[in-house]
């Protein structure tokens, strides 16, 4: 059915340029106008691939390849769309919106059930309590910078009366990670299997909070994007979310990818595993980060996450207006040869390499 419907969409395309462009036209029959789109398509399917090859080495100087490259291929695998949830009709709406009328047409009924409407107690929320967790794997190098960014952003959950914690995740590390949380006074979990979603799990599970949010600790958040996390959680309609990028590389290569990332990340609404935040109801339910995969488990998880937030009303937000920074440290660590054979494998095999650790070993060698 959808080989169909593009074929229709091709042929209308060219349809539409023949009556629109100077200079193209067409004469005969309308099946010969399905035929050439026909054949537009299978070219198109064909010169994708190549495309996609030629530019892999542009995309090797970068961070931004990993994520790119997994939430390509997860673009692929999943073809059924995304439908948005329709808004709901907030109370604070339903007045203005009755209220605008009434003054329209001098209804005296209508702004005297107003006045009653507007008129009982609202209740006044609850203090809301924030779990930050991060996962670290031999980490001591970075963790301190990490956990200072995160302190001093926490502060905008104080600024609302928010009480908050900050949990570290030491997933088996060999060097003096949980040391160094512990010395900026975050609560230390241990994780004995090397994976990230283990990781990320056990710091839920010691978490108390009404929202968790993940941080990497390579990475840096500031005050102004924990308050954007803070204001959409005031709101009410958002279940969770993530955050756009912004690495510490400057070289012109690097800018792209990310700028595309973010761009991807925005349109698809899929979080990068750098900063990934939900309602602490929401991940119980879907069941945390998935065990199967040792990476791109963000991209199943917010996948599985807008399902439940369609089926909630609720919304996954991607936020933008402050940027996440993280490290770009992969691109120095390894060479293009290991990013190339890692990216034609996870592509070749379908995706079944982020099933494994031993393929997946930029994540897990402990190089740092």
């Amino acid at each position: 059915m959808q080989i169909f419907i593009r074929l229709l969409i091709n042929a209308a395309a060219l349809w539409a340029a023949t009556r629109l462009v100077p200079g193209i036209s067409f004469t005969g029959e309308w099946w010969l106008l399905l035929l050439v789109a026909l054949v537009f398509g299978v070219l198109n399917v064909a010169v994708r691939p190549i495309l996609w090859l030629l530019t892999l080495p542009f995309l090797l100087v970068t961070l931004g390849l990993f994520t790119f490259v997994l939430n390509a291929f997860m673009a692929l695998a999943d073809r059924r769309g995304f439908r948005r949830a329709g808004p709901r009709l907030s109370r604070q709406r339903f007045l203005g919106g009755f209220s605008g009328r009434a003054r329209r047409h001098g209804g005296e009924f209508s702004a005297v059930v107003l006045c009653r409407l507007d008129a009982r107690p609202r209740a006044r929320p609850a203090p809301v309590i924030i779990s930050v967790i991060v996962p670290a794997f031999n980490e001591e190098r970075e963790l301190p910078a990490a956990l200072r960014s995160i302190r001093r952003a926490m502060a905008a959950f104080e600024d609302r009366g928010w009480s908050s914690e900050l949990i570290v995740c030491d997933n088996n590390s060999t060097d003096r990670t949980a040391a160094v949380a512990r010395e900026h006074g975050a609560a230390v979990v241990f994780e004995p299997v090397n994976q990230i979603s283990r990781a990320r799990n056990a710091g839920a599970a010691r978490a108390t909070g009404d929202w968790l949010v993940f941080v990497d600790a390579d990475s840096r958040p500031g005050r102004e994007l924990f308050a954007d996390v803070a204001r959409v959680i005031e709101e009410g309609r958002c279940l969770g979310g993530g955050s756009t990028v912004r690495a510490d590389a400057t070289d012109f290569g690097s800018r792209v990818v990310i700028g595309g990332w973010n761009a991807f990340s925005r349109l698809t609404r899929w979080a990068a595993g750098s900063f990934f935040f939900c309602e602490v109801s929401a991940f119980r339910e879907l069941g945390g980060f998935s065990l199967e995969l040792f990476a791109a488990e963000e991209i199943d998880l917010s996948r599985r996450m807008k399902q439940l937030a369609r089926r909630r009303g609720r919304t996954f937000v991607i936020l933008h207006r402050h940027p996440l920074e993280t490290s770009a440290r992969k691109k120095d660590l390894y060479t293009p040869r290991e990013h190339l054979t890692f990216m034609l494998k996870t592509l070749v095999q379908r995706g079944r390499t982020l099933r494994s650790r031993a393929e997946c070993y930029q994540w897990y060698d402990g190089r740092r």
